[in-house]
């Protein structure tokens, strides 16, 4: 609907911060108030960081795939039985706390999806993107990379690239606050 304003955020797919998270809960918020449609660009197109759960007592890698991947989409997503070994762990470290934690949700999820998502970005998104949606966020959410092959896309780089002199030259007239 194009009456309706487009709010949007961008993140690597990665397991993030609160701040991050932030960004979902306002695009939520502001669309909801204008009256627009939120939605989320997992970058899958960028280096594999942050990919390690972390709490207290313990830490495990999110995925079984060592394999060097110069990006993300690369990772293939993790398999259920290593899931379910993350899964036994933390519960261990959790079971003595004194408030419920929504990782076992959130690993439920990535044990369903995982075998139907070839990639670790898929699998990923679309576990944050329903754990999100259990909390009360509304937001649409896809991965950048099959952007990146669309027309639309393809016909901007090419204009872009097709005059790097003019762009370079204007880049390096304008005052931009990030230098030269």
């Amino acid at each position: 609907d194009n009456d309706r304003p487009l709010v949007a955020m961008g993140h690597q797919t990665e397991l993030y911060h609160a701040g991050v998270w932030a960004k979902n809960a306002l695009t939520d918020a502001v669309a909801a108030k204008l009256g627009g449609r939120a939605f989320q660009f997992a970058v899958d197109t960028d280096e594999p960081k942050h990919l390690r759960l972390k709490w207290p007592g313990g830490t495990e890698d999110l995925t079984d795939d060592d394999t060097p991947a110069e990006w993300a989409g690369l990772l293939t997503a993790p398999s259920p039985v290593h899931i379910a070994r993350i899964g036994e762990q933390f519960g261990r470290a959790a079971a003595a706390w004194d408030f419920r934690p929504l990782l076992p949700e959130f690993l439920s999820t990535m044990r369903r999806l995982a075998p139907e998502a070839s990639a670790l970005p898929s699998a990923l998104t679309r576990a944050t993107h329903a754990l999100d949606g259990s909390l009360g966020l509304r937001y649409d959410a896809t991965l950048f990379s099959p952007l990146c092959r669309s027309e639309p896309y393809l016909s901007f780089a090419w204009h872009v690239l097709s005059r790097a002199g003019a762009f370079a030259a204007e880049r390096m007239s304008t005052s931009a606050p990030f230098g030269p």
